[in-house]
C-alpha cells in the first residue's frame, strides 16, 4: 500500500495525471475485495458495539429501546446491505416475503433512493428528471465504453496506421490511460442507471402483484 502511494506522489509531481488515474484505478480494482470487507468488519463492529451498549446495566427507558432499535437496522444491513428505518424496513420484508423471494434484496438496495411508504405501504416513485437521467447516463456510458476500447486497442495497431518515428511508447501508453479512464468513467455512469432500473422492475412486479 505505501508502494502504491510513493508511486502515486511521484507521478502527481511529475505532472503526470493520466497515469495517476490509471493506477489509483487498478489499486481500486485490485483491492475491491479488501476493501468490501473492511466495511464489513465495521459493520459488524458497531453491531458488537450496540450489544455491549444494550447489556449495559445503565442503558434504559428510551435509551434502551433506541439502542434496540440500533441494533435491529444495523443488523439488517450487515444481512442485506440496506440501511432503512424500522417502518421502511418491515415493509420491505413483507413485501419480499409477499413476492416468495421472487425479487432478492438487491432490488431493494438498487431502488431505495426511489422507495417510500404511503399509508404503511411501499410506492416507488420515478420521476422524468430520473427518466431522463437513465437514458442520459446509459448512452454516454455505452458510448464512453466504446471509445475506451478503441483507445486500449489502438496502441497495438499503431504500427499498422502510423509510421513508427511519428508516434512514441509515452503518446501509446498516454492512449492506452485515456482509454482506461474512458471505460472507468462508463462503468461509473452505466452504475448509476442500477437505480432506476431495480425501482422499474420493482414497480412492474408491484404493478402485476395487484392486478
Amino acid at each position: 500500500m505505501s508502494a502504491t502511494l510513493e508511486t502515486i506522489i511521484d507521478s502527481l509531481k511529475n505532472g503526470e495525471f493520466v497515469l495517476t488515474i490509471l493506477i489509483i484505478l487498478i489499486s481500486l480494482i485490485v483491492n475491491y475485495e479488501k476493501i468490501i470487507l473492511i466495511i464489513e468488519n465495521r459493520n459488524k463492529a458497531r453491531v458488537r458495539k450496540l450489544l455491549e451498549a444494550i447489556e449495559c446495566q445503565s442503558a434504559k427507558g428510551v435509551t434502551k429501546e433506541y439502542l434496540i432499535e440500533e441494533l435491529a437496522n444495523e443488523q439488517f444491513k450487515v444481512a442485506t446491505g440496506i440501511g432503512a428505518e424500522r417502518e421502511l424496513r418491515e415493509a420491505m420484508i413483507l413485501l419480499h416475503r409477499s413476492m416468495e423471494g421472487e425479487l432478492p434484496f438487491k432490488y431493494f438496495k438498487r431502488a431505495l433512493p426511489h422507495l417510500s411508504l404511503k399509508e404503511g405501504e411501499i410506492e416507488v416513485t420515478i420521476s422524468k428528471l430520473d427518466s431522463v437521467n437513465f437514458w442520459f447516463n446509459l448512452l454516454v456510458g455505452i458510448l464512453l465504453s466504446v471509445a475506451g476500447l478503441v483507445l486500449m486497442i489502438l496502441p497495438t495497431q499503431v504500427n499498422l496506421t502510423f509510421p513508427s518515428n511519428t508516434i512514441t511508447i509515452t503518446h501509446l501508453i498516454a492512449l492506452f490511460s485515456l482509454g482506461v479512464a474512458y471505460m472507468a468513467l462508463s462503468v461509473f455512469l452505466i452504475s448509476q442507471v442500477m437505480p432506476v432500473a431495480a425501482a422499474k422492475k420493482l414497480k412492474h412486479r408491484l404493478s402485476s402483484q395487484f392486478q
